[in-house]
């Protein structure tokens, strides 16, 4: 258990979390860059009239078969 929180705080250090925040900054501009390169088309691709039809999305993805219970 010792050995556990000597590891715990040796990579608690300020120098080790560096990397993981400049990562997580670097992924969320990734994302924010997708959606805003993808917003004027949400239009072509998510509705009634767009790629793929409500009607058939839902014979595709038959929401019967995702029930758990």
């Amino acid at each position: 258990m010792r050995i556990i929180n000597k590891y715990i705080d040796f990579i608690s250090k300020e120098r080790f979390l560096i990397g993981p925040s400049l990562a997580r900054i670097g992924i969320g501009m990734i994302m924010l860059s997708y959606y805003l390169i993808h917003y004027y088309q949400r239009h072509f691709l998510f509705s009634d009239a767009g790629l793929i039809s409500n009607e058939f999305f839902i014979n595709i993805f038959n929401p019967e078969l995702f029930i758990l219970i």
